[in-house]
């Protein structure tokens, strides 16, 4: 993401057009897979200060640069947590690449040098008792998104219209043992 912004001036243009084109100001957006938080500032941004932004990230590195990013930009309607969500609480092993640091997952991969253990929750879990109505979820989780998808049903069904913008990377969901279809 970094490397993208500092040599293009932009990440994802297309993507990030469309995701902006969901957001409008009191929303509450979650983004899930977050890393150093690019889609969760533009959400931030967009939804302004009437809205929120729950961001998940659960790797150390990455939710550092995370956290300082909302520092550094001032954003104070966003809620980080350093969780992976998943279909159940609990703890799960999470893969780190050694290239690609994007990659990184609960699934084994090629490139995968070592694994740490992560704390897990569901956004049913999460959200339970909050009132809140989410409006727009963004889903980049390297394969994982079925299973956080099943530990969403109270949040999509309760939501009345809510927008999903995922990841779709059929070489991940079959690493995870999911058919693309």
């Amino acid at each position: 993401v970094g490397c993208a912004l500092l040599m293009l001036g932009h990440y994802e243009p297309f993507a990030s057009q469309v995701f902006s084109s969901l957001l409008h100001e009191g929303m509450t957006v979650v983004d899930i897979g977050a890393q150093v938080g690019y889609y969760t500032v533009l959400s931030a941004m967009r939804v302004g200060p009437s809205g929120k932004v729950f961001s998940f990230e659960p790797e150390p590195k990455h939710f550092g640069l995370l956290c300082k990013n909302l520092s550094t930009n001032g954003l104070a309607n966003v809620y980080p947590q350093q969780k992976a969500l998943l279909d159940r609480n609990g703890t799960h092993a999470f893969f780190l690449a050694a290239e690609c640091l994007s990659r990184h997952g609960i699934y084994k991969q090629g490139d995968s040098i070592s694994q740490i253990e992560v704390e897990t929750t569901t956004l049913d879990e999460f959200f339970s008792g909050r009132g809140e109505k989410v409006e727009v979820i963004k889903l980049d989780a390297e394969g994982a998104e079925p299973l956080i998808i099943r530990g969403m049903k109270d949040v999509i069904s309760s939501s009345g219209r809510l927008a999903l913008f995922t990841e779709f990377f059929p070489p991940n969901l079959q690493a995870g043992g999911h058919s693309p279809e």
